[in-house]
């Protein structure tokens, strides 16, 4: 029956092993492309319905040994992408900034708020080097 195919059931599952897959997409040894598409990823899709989701499905990926994204897997790529990528890493920040447990851990990363104080004071120079970034 192709009716069940395309189910609910499939979909749930996409949504549970999407921070997995991003957590993958995050590794350093990755390709920056992919890093900043997971960073993409993370801005747009951070609507409640799939935060529910992903959280509950957290458990079960824990017991399979799938490896969780954390506000400090994704701290280390907003590092390494802040001076490429700041309006992404921004965005990233902000979708991030809704969940407790990712606003207690970059609240105390002092390289994070620095990114945003140099956001909030000189809000053309980000754009400026965004716009230089995407022009390559």
């Amino acid at each position: 029956d192709s009716g069940t195919s395309g189910g609910p059931d499939a979909g749930e599952g996409g949504v549970a092993q999407l921070p997995a897959l991003l957590a993958a997409c995050m590794d350093s040894g990755m390709p920056e492309d992919l890093q900043c598409l997971a960073l993409h990823s993370i801005a747009t899709l951070s609507d409640p319905g799939a935060r529910q989701a992903q959280g509950s499905a957290a458990k079960s990926r824990l017991e399979a040994g799938v490896p969780p994204l954390t506000p400090k897997v994704v701290n280390s790529v907003l590092v390494r992408l802040i001076p490429r990528q700041p309006l992404l890493c921004l965005n990233a920040l902000a979708a991030l900034a809704l969940q407790e447990d990712c606003r207690c851990y970059f609240g105390a990363q002092m390289s994070l708020l620095q990114f945003l104080a140099h956001c909030c004071q000189q809000p053309s120079a980000a754009a400026a080097s965004a716009s230089a970034c995407s022009v390559e």
